[in-house]
């Protein structure tokens, strides 16, 4: 499969998410995150630029202040994933909130973190405020903010979607092929899980899982523990 290197975006006027690119003289479309898959072996286009020895300090200063192993290659994978789209499976206790605070801080620039509901954004507002007040003792704040559906800014250096499964939902596809982030990064603990046939869109909008993160690393690191079931016989 041959597509030019001059990828012409229409998601934005369309509303669809497909892109067209003009290869040849044919017009082929694809769905916009799957460009990585499809682009021939390792020439993928990257999104990061500040260089290996930049990313290696961030990820050293984390490391430094807590961050897990499995956070740290979560976030390491989503800052150099290809053409700034992938999705960071990790299952539920795995901190979300301190991985895509992680990413925000490795990578720089204003993120918008987006939620359902908002309990939940109140939640992530305030472990995003602890984190920063935390470990940037001099004062500056990792530009991170959450936000709900309805209140999504559509601009920034990237944006973080929680449960990204659920972003394949006719009005919040909208709200992403409309919006003009560098980074399009989905974190969720059942990626293709759908059962409605829309799975391929989320595949479309956030391209392939970057970094996996399961129960049984968790459990197997210590930082969960098996549950126990007992069966009772009436």
């Amino acid at each position: 499969m041959y597509i030019s290197q001059d990828v012409e975006h229409r998601c934005e006027h369309q509303l669809r998410p497909w892109v067209r690119s003009r290869a040849r003289g044919d017009v082929l479309y694809v769905l916009s995150g799957m460009l990585p898959i499809c682009w021939p072996g390792t020439n993928f286009p990257r999104i990061w630029d500040a260089g290996q020895a930049e990313l290696d300090k961030r990820l050293g200063m984390l490391s430094s202040w807590g961050w897990r192993r499995y956070q740290l290659r979560a976030v390491r994978e989503a800052c150099i994933a290809q053409l700034g789209r992938g999705i960071v499976s990790v299952c539920c206790g795995g901190g979300k909130t301190r991985i895509a605070w992680g990413i925000a801080f490795c990578c720089g620039g204003t993120w918008q973190y987006v939620v359902y509901g908002r309990d939940i954004v109140r939640q992530a507002a305030d472990a995003f405020n602890a984190l920063s007040s935390r470990y940037m003792p001099d004062g500056t704040q990792v530009d991170i903010q959450a936000w709900s559906w309805s209140k999504l800014p559509l601009w920034g250096a990237g944006v973080l979607v929680d449960e990204c499964h659920q972003a394949a939902a006719k009005n919040r596809s909208k709200k992403l092929l409309e919006g003009r982030w560098g980074w399009r990064v989905g974190l969720s603990g059942s990626v293709f899980d759908r059962t409605d046939g829309r799975n391929l869109l989320t595949a479309g909008f956030f391209s392939k899982v970057v970094a996996e993160v399961s129960n049984m690393e968790l459990v197997e690191e210590g930082h969960l523990s098996l549950g126990k079931v007992h069966i009772v016989h009436f």
